[in-house]
C-alpha cells in the first residue's frame, strides 16, 4: 500500500523508469559533497510509486488510481511526444 507522503507519479513506463534511473545516479554522484540532500532523494524515490499510463490516460485510470493512492501526493508527468 502507498503511505502517506508517498508520490505517485503517472507517465509511460519508459518515462518513468528513465526519471527514477536519472535520479538515483545524480543522488549518489553527489553523496560525497550534498549526503543529507542525496539521502532525502534516494529516500523519496524508493517511498515514491510510478504508474504507466501508457501515453494515453483515461478518466478511469485516474480515479482507480487516486482511490487507491488517496494519501500519497499525486504527480501527473506529461513530455511532448505523440506517444
Amino acid at each position: 500500500s502507498i503511505n502517506e507522503g508517498s508520490d505517485v507519479c503517472a507517465c509511460s513506463a519508459y518515462d518513468a523508469m528513465s526519471y527514477y534511473q536519472i535520479m538515483k545516479n545524480k543522488a549518489l554522484a553527489t553523496k560525497e559533497t550534498n549526503s543529507n540532500e542525496s539521502k532525502r532523494t534516494i529516500e523519496a524515490l524508493d517511498k515514491s510509486c510510478f504508474v504507466s499510463t501508457a501515453g494515453n490516460p483515461s478518466v478511469h485510470q485516474y480515479k482507480g488510481m487516486m482511490n487507491q493512492t488517496e494519501n500519497a501526493n499525486h504527480h501527473l508527468c506529461f513530455d511532448r511526444d505523440r506517444a
